[in-house]
């Protein structure tokens, strides 16, 4: 099933709760998200810049053409293989948001991710009850950073079906 911004609201696909505590934190912030889409389009609208990386050729074309007017977003395209590779020649980020699609990218996501974190920023991982994401926030735990786990029910964004689901939200302040 191929994903559209017609099925996606400009908005990211999470809990009520966890969207509200990722506006309070990226609100004005540089950011990084690997995964684009409603989160891209929502990202827009308050942060100070964001770069966002996506894998899916047709929906990257479809996620630029709703960015035509906004000035403090870069999407990028990247092969799936490579999707987490971008971040590294880009800097450190007040906010790097981990919700791109594929298991193993999303693994090697957090954990690059977590390199290009500011101190005291955060990286927020979606879908934390996910193997690949808990394994790696886990870690990050056990390296000192401070771990809240926002949990509750969002909607599937292909199936229109709840869902539970549980995002991570991890700060390391040096």
């Amino acid at each position: 099933m191929s994903r559209t911004l017609v099925e996606i609201k400009a908005r990211p696909v999470l809990t009520v709760a966890a969207t509200i505590l990722l506006k309070e934190i990226a609100h004005g912030k540089d950011v990084f998200e690997f995964g684009s889409g409603g989160s891209t389009l929502w990202f827009s609208k308050f942060v100070k810049s964001l770069i966002s990386v996506e894998d899916d050729k047709g929906f990257y074309e479809e996620v630029l053409a709703h960015l035509t007017e906004c000035k403090n977003v870069r999407l990028v395209f990247a092969e799936t293989k490579v999707l987490p590779d971008v971040i590294t020649n880009e800097g450190l980020f007040d906010v790097v948001f981990v919700d791109c699609m594929p298991q193993n990218e999303r693994r090697r996501s957090v954990i690059l991710g977590a390199q290009h974190v500011k101190p005291g920023g955060w990286l927020v991982a979606d879908d934390y009850n996910f193997p690949m994401t808990n394994k790696e926030v886990e870690i990050l735990r056990s390296n000192g950073w401070d771990v809240a786990i926002v949990s509750g029910i969002k909607m599937h964004p292909l199936k229109n079906v709840p869902v539970k689901t549980s995002t991570a939200f991890c700060n390391f302040d040096i």
